[in-house]
C-alpha cells in the first residue's frame, strides 16, 4: 500500500513472494502444479520458479547459425535441434536472423512467463519455421510446469492460422517503433547534454 517504494523493489517483493507461495502450495498438492503455476504467473506476470539469470552473449551463437545459413544447408532441422536440445542461446540467435527482430526482443520473449504469449509464435512464423520446429520453440521457452496438452494445441491453432506476411509485417512494425524509440532518447540525452552547460554558465 505505501506510495514511496520504487517500481523494482516492488517487482522483486511479489516474485519472492509467489515464489514462496508456489513452493507451499507445490508441496501440499503435487498433481496440481501446473495449475498452480499458471494461477500464479497470471497474477503477478513473472514466473515464481524462475531465478534470476547471468546476462547472455549471444556472439558465438550468432556467428555459428551465420555459418549455417551460408552452407545452404536447411535451417529448419538445426533451429529444431537447438530447440530440443535445450540450447537456449543458439535457439535465440537463430530466431533473430530469421525473422530480423532484435535480439534482446527474441530473448525477452523467450523469457516471458505468460502461458498465453504468442509473440513466440509470431517470431517463428516471420522466420518461415515449420511447426515441429516451433513446437519445440514452445516447450523450451515454456519449459517445466509452464506446459500441457492443451496449451500446445492452442499454439498450433494459433501458429495454423497466423499468416506469414502478418507475423513479417508485425515484426517490421516492432522494428520501425524500437529504432523510432531509440533515435527518441539518443535526442533527449543530446538535449539534456546541451542545456547542461548553458545551466552552468
Amino acid at each position: 500500500m505505501r506510495k514511496d517504494i520504487p517500481q523494482e523493489h516492488f517487482n522483486a517483493l511479489i516474485a519472492k513472494a509467489s515464489e514462496v507461495v508456489f513452493e507451499k502450495l507445490a508441496a501440499s498438492n503435487p498433481h496440481a502444479v501446473y495449475e498452480v503455476h499458471k494461477v500464479l504467473t497470471d497474477i503477478t506476470g513473472q514466473d515464481p520458479v524462475g531465478r534470476p539469470k547471468a546476462k547472455r552473449d549471444y556472439r558465438e551463437a550468432a556467428a555459428q547459425f551465420d555459418v549455417v545459413r551460408r552452407s545452404g544447408a536447411p535451417v529448419d532441422p538445426v533451429v529444431c535441434e537447438y530447440a530440443k536440445n535445450g540450447q537456449f542461446e543458439e535457439t535465440v540467435a537463430a530466431l533473430s536472423a530469421l525473422s530480423s527482430a532484435p535480439i534482446k526482443l527474441v530473448e525477452s520473449v523467450m523469457n516471458d512467463a505468460r502461458p498465453d504469449s504468442d509473440f513466440a509464435l509470431i517470431l517463428a512464423k516471420a522466420a518461415g519455421l515449420s511447426w515441429p520446429t516451433v513446437k519445440q520453440i514452445c516447450i523450451l521457452r515454456r519449459k517445466v510446469f509452464r506446459f500441457s496438452p492443451q496449451a500446445i494445441e492452442n499454439a498450433r491453432h494459433s501458429f495454423d492460422r497466423l499468416q506469414t506476411t502478418t507475423a513479417q509485417r508485425l515484426v517490421r512494425f516492432y522494428n520501425e517503433r524500437h529504432a523510432a524509440l531509440a533515435d527518441f532518447q539518443q535526442l533527449q540525452q543530446h538535449i539534456r547534454a546541451q542545456e547542461s552547460p548553458a545551466r552552468a554558465s
